[in-house]
């Protein structure tokens, strides 16, 4: 029955919620992704209700799940916020959010040639360039962009600075009869 009664209190919250948003102005976000929203709200609002009502009657463990709730809470909140502001916004935030995690990986995971850094930078210079073609909304330049023009610039690059080692590997692999498109390490 309390279970019960704490669905109905969310159900309740997540409604008048979704009415507040609705009828601010500034919050211009389509109705299937508010009541997307209003779910993950509602979720999160449960997941804190059950973490505390499972501190409240054991308080000699340790939960780590709050502190995870507390962190799903600022990701999604922050979400949210980028979603609601505008399209300009959330374009700008996931374009951010997406470059310092690949970045390090890529970077720092072993050491690299010079011309295998020089094609990591430029595939990261064209990360800001699809999120851009994405904003002016030209779907067909971004559809393109990364496996036609990018994927040309790359090896044009390589044999223009002098590393063209790579193209008797794959011309050496295709004549063996395997898979071309897989450097020789």
């Amino acid at each position: 029955m309390i279970v019960l009664g704490c669905v109905v209190t969310v159900a309740r919250r997540i409604r008048t919620v979704y009415l507040i948003l609705r009828v601010v102005p500034m919050f211009d976000v389509p109705p299937h992704a508010m009541v997307a929203m209003c779910a993950v709200f509602g979720l999160l609002v449960l997941a804190s209700v059950v973490s505390m009502i499972l501190a409240i009657r054991h308080p000699d463990r340790d939960y780590t799940e709050r502190l995870r709730i507390q962190s799903w809470w600022w990701m999604i909140g922050s979400v949210f916020i980028v979603l609601a502001v505008g399209l300009g916004a959330a374009i700008r935030f996931f374009g951010f959010c997406q470059l310092p995690g690949r970045s390090k990986n890529s970077f720092r995971s072993s050491p690299r040639a010079r011309w295998t850094v020089s094609a990591i930078f430029w595939a990261y210079v064209a990360i800001p360039v699809q999120y851009y073609w994405i904003y002016i909304d030209w779907y067909g330049m971004f559809i393109i962009f990364v496996p036609v023009y990018l994927f040309l610039f790359l090896p044009m690059r390589m044999v223009l600075i002098g590393e063209n080692t790579w193209i008797h590997q794959v011309r050496r692999r295709a004549a063996m009869g395997r898979d071309a498109g897989r450097l020789l390490p």
